[in-house]
């Protein structure tokens, strides 16, 4: 089923949408939340095979800090009339609500990624912008990081027990398949551990568009398609072209192409002063000719739109 998605945004973002055709990804590291991407280093950390890196408390933070400055979001939500969301995103009542569908919000997405993928890169400069992964749309999943964590170390616990026992019976350090079974349950079920958030805000019911980054290597076209020929594994998954900077690499924003008819309709914030939304209006009407101006009643007095009245 179709759905609408809703964002609000600042003049400066409304101005990007109309007049560049651009939507804004943030970094993570921007969020006010600063358990964001957590749910992404918990996922790895989840990977006994793969997990040797972030099982200290202190390569899990600096982990933390990569995913955090690599990673960028567009945040939406599915609730057009959410109090907190018009309090918490228009703190000087002259934020404006944007409405998309969410296939248009995936089209973008997966546009995006498709041009933008390492192996459109291969001969693209040292330093150009390449995602190495997907870019994708979906549902926030509000959890309790403590409680996953807690989870995964009783996997471990359990795991440790597991081989120790194995050893003792069979002399043989090779994981039973009951071990290699237990190595493939998994705690975390979402399928990206940066859609899960912390529960304090489940009330935005967020829907997220995301995708991580990386920056083109040294590797010459040449070189890399010499370790292709001899399978080299990097090579295969396109790491091999791949460089993970420090966050300060990295931009804070990107900002990539929509088409014409992405933003659907429009809506001040109620609180918002008529001079104010008279500026707007003024300065995008070329732009609202085919976009809808929508109202939103969730600051106002109810008896004024409806008749409360059981006899008249």
């Amino acid at each position: 089923m179709e759905r609408d998605l809703y964002r609000f945004v600042s003049f400066f973002e409304l101005y990007d949408l109309f007049t560049k055709s651009q939507l804004k990804m943030s970094r993570l590291s921007l969020m006010s939340d600063k358990n964001e991407g957590l749910g992404d280093v918990l996922k790895f950390q989840e990977s006994i095979a793969y997990s040797w890196d972030v099982r200290k408390q202190e390569k899990f933070i600096e982990f933390h800090e990569s995913v955090k400055g690599r990673t960028y979001i567009s945040s939406w939500t599915s609730e057009p009339d959410l109090m907190a969301m018009w309090l918490l995103y228009s703190q000087d009542s002259s934020s404006i609500r944007i409405k998309t569908k969410q296939t248009k919000l995936r089209k973008v997405l997966h546009d995006f990624w498709e041009n933008n993928y390492w192996t459109k890169h291969i001969d693209s400069k040292e330093g150009t912008i390449q995602l190495d992964g997907i870019a994708t749309v979906d549902n926030v999943d509000y959890i309790s990081f403590e409680e996953i964590s807690n989870k995964i170390k009783e996997k471990y616990k359990q795991y440790y027990k597991m081989i120790e026992d194995n050893v003792k019976e069979s002399g043989s350090f090779f994981p039973s398949a009951e071990i290699q079974e237990h190595m493939q349950k998994t705690v975390i079920e979402s399928n990206f551990g940066t859609i899960l958030k912390d529960k304090a805000y489940s009330h935005e019911k967020e829907v997220r568009a995301f995708f991580s980054v990386c920056l083109r290597n040294k590797i010459t076209r040449e070189e890399y398609k010499e370790l292709v020929s001899k399978d080299n594994m990097s090579a295969i998954f396109g790491t091999a072209t791949s460089d993970y900077p420090t966050p300060d690499k990295l931009p804070n924003i990107i900002k990539i192409p929509i088409e014409s008819d992405f933003v659907e309709s429009i809506c001040f914030d109620p609180r918002m002063p008529t001079y104010k939304k008279d500026v707007y209006l003024d300065l995008f009407s070329p732009h609202l000719k085919t976009i809808e101006i929508e109202e939103s009643f969730v600051f106002g007095y109810k008896p004024e739109k409806h008749k409360f009245s059981v006899d008249d």
